[in-house]
């Protein structure tokens, strides 16, 4: 049934995708990396690490994009940190396999996430006023997806099953991003749609890490 669910939601994006990119006429280009990551999602929804090695890829055609829109926290990110991050990540989920495709996950203390909190808090105030005074479109927003996408790959590259909460965060403020520059930029319609499916796919991406690190707890693998 979920794998069904998946499956119909990924064919009724890249329609809608499709749809947005003729109406407004966009590049080709614009959009590749959209249908790209159409399957990066459901690799991920599987725990799949695969998905960090073709993602990993695709965020070089996101930077291409988030600079041509002037979202140059999006941008550095994408091209310094996605890239990198998710090819180590596939790298280091390869080592500690679990079930051949997946990885042994672990999870953080408390303690830990209150110092990770903390340099989180203030790196994202010293990029915001960076940003700022680069003039950067929709600084906020713009400033925290960067962000919390950093967060994010560590990790997940490093197999905390945190990451999972980091990444629907960022979904949703991704989600607001691309609906607050609908007015000045429609065409943003397709990665508002791309990023609406990219939300839905990591909630159900919570529920399969979640269900594997139980698994391996009832295994005792660590």
């Amino acid at each position: 049934m979920k794998n069904i669910y998946s499956n119909l939601l990924m064919a009724v994006s890249f329609v809608l995708i499709t749809f947005f990119g003729i109406k407004y006429s966009q590049d080709f280009l614009q959009i590749l990396p959209l249908y790209v990551s159409l399957i990066v999602m459901i690799l991920q929804i599987r725990v799949n690490r695969y998905a960090f090695l073709l993602g990993g890829l695709n965020s070089v055609l996101y930077a291409v994009v988030y600079f041509f829109y002037k979202l140059y926290g999006s941008a550095l990110y994408s091209i310094t940190v996605s890239f990198v991050m998710q090819i180590a990540t596939f790298v280091s989920w390869g080592k500690h396999p679990y079930k051949k495709t997946s990885t042994v996950f672990k999870s953080m203390g408390g303690k830990n996430f209150l110092v990770f909190a903390g340099v989180f808090a203030f790196v994202w105030f010293v990029c915001y006023i960076i940003f700022k005074k680069l003039g950067s479109s929709h600084t906020l927003l713009d400033n925290s997806v960067m962000l919390l996408g950093i967060v994010t790959v560590i990790l997940t590259m490093l197999s905390y099953v945190e990451w999972t909460y980091m990444q629907n965060l960022g979904c949703i403020i991704n989600v607001i991003l691309y609906a607050s520059m609908l007015k000045e930029e429609p065409q943003m319609a397709t990665y508002l749609v791309s990023m609406v499916y990219s939300l839905l796919c990591a909630n159900l991406t919570l529920v399969n890490v979640r269900k594997v690190y139980k698994e391996q707890k009832a295994e005792k693998i660590s």
